[in-house]
């Protein structure tokens, strides 16, 4: 019983209760008549603060479609709508979701905004052990964002992130 209850308490956290419902539904209908994903990114950003994680996650998926639906679905403003779900997948531990989110986000091409996506992404090829995928996925990063916050990130281990 001790430990059924902790995790009852994080399960009910992370659903959207009925008085998040109407907020969420009410700022997607704004955000997607004014064509406005910052809306519903802002939004999602102060659910995840409250770890209202269901709900977070809804707001994003829709400001990823209205990207799609402004800019393209090839966008760079694409992958970064892609880039916040991978982000929102980690903080819940979703592991095969923050994969498939940040690999699409690379797909579309290397840029600044990409590059965490691909420090996760070599950390997953670090942690299956194949080191020539994680060394070009670093040699990527490093190519997007050489210095900086992010540069300090990468895995020191994989030859590519010696420092030179």
């Amino acid at each position: 019983m001790a430990l059924v209850a902790p995790l009852a308490a994080l399960q009910a956290q992370d659903k959207v209760d009925p008085v998040t419902a109407p907020a969420v539904d009410a700022a997607i209908k704004a955000a997607t008549e004014q064509k406005n994903s910052e809306i519903l990114d802002s939004a999602a950003a102060a659910y995840e603060t409250t770890r209202k994680y269901d709900a977070a996650q809804k707001l994003l998926e829709s400001s990823l479609t209205i990207r799609a639906q402004t800019s393209g679905d090839h966008s760079s403003a694409y992958a970064v709508g892609l880039m916040k779900l991978g982000d929102l997948a980690v903080k819940r531990g979703q592991g095969t979701d923050a994969l498939d989110f940040y690999t699409r986000a690379v797909a579309l091409g290397d840029t600044p905004e990409t590059a965490p996506a691909l420090v996760y992404l070599a950390g997953r090829a670090l942690g299956s052990k194949d080191t020539v995928q994680a060394e070009s996925l670093v040699e990527r990063a490093l190519a997007v964002a050489p210095s900086g916050a992010l540069a300090g990130q990468l895995p020191r281990h994989v030859p590519a992130c010696r420092v030179r």
